[in-house]
């Protein structure tokens, strides 16, 4: 698929951006340029109940957090066909490069068939598309975790604790849940007499 800007698909109960491209979308590139050259968004057309616009890509828009999993990769990871997960996640990131949450779902497929060198790339690929990226900074916390490096855990547990605890609207109705997940990594990590924690580490 080409290297689209995104399309915005918007509806009351979805806010989400995603790359179709020219075959989905009737003189694609006319509409973008004079969109673009106008400084303006503009309604393509609807599907059902989705109200299509197509506006230009900002960086702000790339918000892991406004990214969710694809459902047929959820159902390879529900059967525990990881493999299969991993595969259909590197489809995925061949026609979206831009999308954070592909990179960290495939992470996590990455992890579970044992391939941490691979799915901590991509957790820092993401953190490359959203500074912001929470679940990338505690995902690479875990993974630092299980191998023994308490102290690179302590770091990203660190991060993702302050990106949370300063902006608000990180995770929203899922903030302190997520909150409470980091504390109580962080405490295991000051109780354990192996980990090496030093106040320096703290972002």
């Amino acid at each position: 698929m080409p290297d689209n800007d995104f399309i915005y698909i918007k509806t009351p109960e979805l806010e989400s951006y995603t790359s179709f491209g020219d075959n989905y979308v009737p003189d694609y590139k006319k509409l973008e340029n004079s969109i673009f050259k106008n400084n303006k968004s503009d309604k393509l057309f609807d599907i059902h109940n989705y109200k299509i616009w197509l506006i230009k890509r900002e960086k702000k828009k790339l918000s892991c957090n406004n990214f969710g999993s694809n459902d047929k990769y959820l159902i390879y990871i529900s059967k525990k066909e990881y493999y299969k997960a991993v595969s259909f996640m590197d489809n995925l990131i061949d026609s979206d490069k831009s999308n954070p949450r592909l990179y960290i779902d495939r992470a996590v497929a990455e992890v579970l068939i044992g391939q941490n060198g691979k799915a901590k790339l991509d957790l820092e690929r993401a953190i490359n598309l959203d500074l912001d990226c929470v679940d990338a900074y505690f995902n690479l916390g875990n993974i630092y975790r299980y191998e023994g490096d308490y102290d690179k855990a302590f770091y990203y547990y660190g991060i993702s604790k302050n990106k949370l605890e300063k902006d608000f609207s990180i995770y929203k109705d899922k903030r302190d849940k997520m909150l409470k997940k980091i504390n109580e990594e962080l405490n295991f990590l000051n109780k354990n007499k192996n980990a090496k924690i030093k106040d320096k580490h703290l972002p």
